[in-house]
């Protein structure tokens, strides 16, 4: 399952977390599973990590072009 870095998911049953403020973690509606703010953080960045090494190794398949605005340069 590709991961979208704006869901949180359980690491117990992979359902969709939502926040709990009052205990301030991720608490999934399926299972009761939960999630800490710092294992959410981690996850956050390791995905904005695989995205930013993908963006760096095929950056050179992509020809640079330049555009200008017809009405004002």
């Amino acid at each position: 399952m590709e991961k979208n870095i704006l869901n949180i998911y359980c690491p117990s049953c992979g359902g969709p977390a939502k926040y709990d403020i009052v205990n301030q973690v991720y608490r999934c509606g399926y299972c009761g599973g939960q999630v800490l703010l710092e294992e959410v953080v981690r996850s956050k960045k390791e995905i904005q990590d695989q995205i930013t090494r993908h963006l760096e190794e095929t950056v050179d398949n992509y020809a640079l072009e330049i555009a200008s605005c017809s009405g004002c340069g």
